[in-house]
Formats: structure tokens, sequence, C-alpha cells
């Protein structure tokens, strides 16, 4: 019997094959230690949950003394135009001592 030739489409698809199975190969034998690295640098990338309660606290008392200097802002604030009244009616009655200086 005569060997029969096989064709090159043939041929094709057996290295494709070959080369799916080759990269499945790897993956199942290394896939799992890739996984386990990438999982240890994403960790190391993002703080503990101890790092978040530590800036949520720092946080908090941020917000806290904000909220203070807001407050005491706002009492400055009413204190300076308080004061200007006063200087304003302090002049307006400098000026009436004056005039009653100048009269007398």
């Amino acid at each position: 019997m005569p060997v029969k030739k096989r064709s090159v489409n043939r041929r094709e698809n057996d290295n494709t094959a070959n080369v799916g199975t080759g990269i499945l190969d790897l993956v199942s034998k290394y896939g799992t230690f890739l996984g386990i690295g990438l999982i240890a640098y994403l960790q190391t990338m993002f703080p503990s949950k101890e790092s978040f309660m530590e800036l949520e606290k720092k946080i908090n008392n941020i917000d806290k003394q904000l909220i203070e200097i807001t407050v005491i802002h706002k009492t400055v604030d009413k204190n300076i135009t308080k004061i200007e009244a006063l200087s304003e009616r302090l002049r307006l009655l400098e000026l009436e001592v004056a005039k009653k200086r100048d009269t007398q």
C-alpha cells in the first residue's frame, strides 16, 4: 500500500494544537504560583485594615479641627463687625465732644 501524504493544512492544525496544549500545560503548572504572586504584590500596594483605621481616626480629628476653626472664624467675624460698630460710635462721640468744646 502506498503511504498517503498528509496535507499541509493538517500539519498546521497539529502545530497549533500543540502550541495550545503547551500553553495549557504551563498555566496548569505555574498558574497557581503566578496567582499567589499577583495577590501578594497587590497586597503590598494597598494598606492593611489597621492602616485604614488609623487614617480614618486622623481624618476624623482633622474634620473636628476644621469645624472648630470654622466656629472660631465665625466668632471672630462677628467680633470684628462689633468692634467696627463701636469704633464708628466712638468716632461720632469724639466729634460731638469736639463740637461742644468749640462752642464753649
